[in-house]
């Protein structure tokens, strides 16, 4: 009975590293995009899933505890040292296969989470140091020695420009990152517009709202560095 229970166990963990792997992706696919106005929900979803994984992992440890006393093992046995100690029958390869399927995952997982906290930890450090240019005492003088409106935009602007080139820069050094230099011709263009039909813009509300933008890279970055449970790279070790 133990061990049915433990691979049933083992199939919804299995689940929700499908369903992890999947906001990852979707994470990424909206920081390469630029799409920072969503990131903050999808650090709320990544964050649900981690929580269904450290709760299924309070379960799954009774389980393995109940099948490692069943069958003479440590009580904190990992999946392979079950599957060595499993009777004779299918379990051992059956434990076996889910640790191979998990272990699969948990590669996955790694290779996203290690993007996505490069991209992120990229735009957090050029949005923090765009708000430090745009801070009162940062402006550009213009012909008449003074910082009036019209520099302030051009600052803006050409800070912007940065945050778009080091993006571009960072989608050339991984492939996996490359299609943010098509997004972000489209933001120059963007960020054009805005210069041409508004240049006395506001730079107290585009330093709050890039300090907004900080504050999601920020939150996205310290989820992101934990989507591997401890409990879990034990059980596979």
């Amino acid at each position: 009975m133990g061990v049915n229970e433990l691979s049933t166990r083992l199939w919804h963990d299995r689940e929700l590293l499908d369903l992890l792997i999947f906001k990852l992706e979707e994470e990424q696919m909206l920081l390469t995009a630029g799409k920072t106005k969503w990131l903050q929900y999808a650090t709320r979803e990544v964050q649900s899933v981690l929580q269904r994984l450290r709760e299924a992992g309070l379960v799954r440890a009774v389980e393995v505890s109940r099948v490692a006393q069943e069958w003479g093992t440590g009580e904190e046995a990992s999946l392979s040292e079950l599957a060595a100690a499993a009777p004779e029958g299918p379990w051992g390869e059956i434990l076996r296969s889910h640790r191979e399927a998990m272990s699969s995952s948990t590669a996955h997982i790694r290779q996203l989470r290690d993007v996505n906290e490069q991209f992120l930890r990229a735009a957090a450090r050029s949005t923090q140091e765009t708000v430090a240019a745009l801070q009162p005492g940062a402006g550009v003088y213009d012909s008449h020695g003074s910082t009036g409106p019209a520099a302030g935009s051009h600052l803006f602007d050409t800070r912007m420009n940065t945050v778009v080139t080091r993006h571009s820069e960072l989608g050339g050094r991984d492939t996996q990152l490359q299609r943010t230099q098509e997004v972000n011709m489209q933001q120059q263009g963007a960020l054009e517009a805005r210069r041409s039909g508004n240049e006395d813009i506001d730079l107290g509300t585009a330093i709050l709202e890039l300090q907004l933008q900080q504050t999601s890279y920020q939150a996205a970055l310290a989820v992101t560095t934990k989507v591997l449970p401890p409990t879990l790279m034990d059980l596979l070790r």
